[in-house]
């Protein structure tokens, strides 16, 4: 290829140029010691005897990624406890450091665009009930909300049942546990159907209880997603009576990133337990059932960890550089660039990487 000129604003001082043989699925990291200087990576990958550009962006942050939106909400990192709304959200970054809760609340699922990797080392926890997720049955044995909420309970012999989503809620005590709903391959942002309640009867002494809520949904989006902490959207527990509710079902997690690092179970869509029940007035009690299962959905090229249920695979579309070539360049830390083939078969690859002019 021609000789590479740096873009407006950064200059056209070239710090360094390699051409690397990379297998598939490896990477390799150039560190240029340019420090908080703003860099340029230009970069092309041969196949046979032609070049293509890989048309990567300026500035220090060298990922790119045409489904990641465009950074207007800044940079996400709290480092302490926190409360994030749902809603949909363009961010330069995305990072929960280890030790750190961000607790989602609000009515709308969470809908969360990185610019540059995604970091969850700490806990992203989705309310139940929030985000998206439906509300539980009343002590008045109404059934819960939501495409799949579980039967309430209409007397004294029956206790709520839980609610569905990815599987179905688990009957109660003649009750019907919720259906599924959302089709295996989830399609927009659901979040989980509520448990049946079960209804007051004072005159026998009857304690009834409400059904729980749904676990609420969430999507992130970014060119790489790392989650070593945890991200839950879980069920609400029925609640204890003498029949006792349906426990909500759980609700969504969808991840987009050309490449998902997991640990193992850091996912969870787990439905809530059925409420206990104790016997009063001389009635036995009677528990609900367990909420069913939400949904999980991760589009990627390269998936790492295992979870429980298993995931439903996307499409990594507009995630990578350049999608059909499968090979990524971005800038890991200040100064240092990490090239990664994922192309399929071995690539050669020739990088200018553009400095500041001094």
């Amino acid at each position: 290829p021609a000789g590479a000129q740096g873009p407006a604003g950064v200059g056209t001082n070239i710090i360094r140029r390699s051409i690397i043989d990379l297998a598939d699925g490896a990477f390799t990291e150039i560190d240029t010691g340019a420090g908080v200087t703003p860099i340029s990576v230009q970069a092309w990958f041969r196949d046979g005897d032609s070049w293509f550009d890989v048309r990567s962006p300026t500035g220090n942050n060298v990922a790119t990624c045409g489904a990641c939106g465009d950074g207007s909400d800044g940079v996400y990192a709290p480092t302490v406890d926190a409360v994030l709304n749902g809603g949909q959200y363009d961010f330069e970054s995305f990072s929960i450091p280890n030790g750190v809760t961000v607790t989602v609340q609000g009515g709308s699922p969470l809908d969360v665009r990185s610019q540059k990797p995604v970091k969850i080392a700490g806990r992203l926890v989705v309310t139940p009930g929030r985000a998206g997720g439906h509300s539980g049955g009343t002590w008045r044995g109404t059934s819960g909300s939501g495409p799949g909420g579980g039967q309430g309970a209409g007397g004294r012999t029956q206790s709520g049942a839980g609610g569905g989503f990815g599987t179905r809620g688990q009957n109660g005590a003649n009750t019907t546990g919720g259906s599924t709903y959302g089709g295996q391959l989830l399609t927009e942002l659901l979040g989980g159907s509520g448990g049946g309640g079960s209804e007051n009867n004072s005159r026998a002494g009857f304690t009834a209880a409400e059904g729980g809520k749904g676990g609420g949904a969430v999507r992130i989006v970014g060119p790489t997603i790392s989650v070593t902490g945890s991200i839950t959207a879980l069920g609400e527990q029925g609640g204890r009576g003498n029949g006792g509710g349906g426990g909500g079902s759980g609700g969504s997690i969808w991840l987009r990133g050309e490449s998902v690092n997991l640990n193992n179970n850091s996912l969870s869509v787990a439905g809530g337990a059925g409420g206990s029940a104790f016997t009063q007035g001389g009635l036995r009690g009677r528990p609900g059932g367990q909420g069913g299962f939400g949904r999980i959905r991760i589009d990627t090229s390269a998936l790492t960890g295992e979870v429980s249920p298993s995931p439903e695979r996307g499409t990594a579309d507009r995630l990578a550089i350049v999608p059909s070539s499968k090979i990524r360049v971005y800038q890991v830390t200040q100064g240092v660039v990490r090239i990664e083939n994922y192309a399929g078969s071995p690539r050669t690859i020739r990088v200018v990487i553009v400095g500041a002019d001094p």
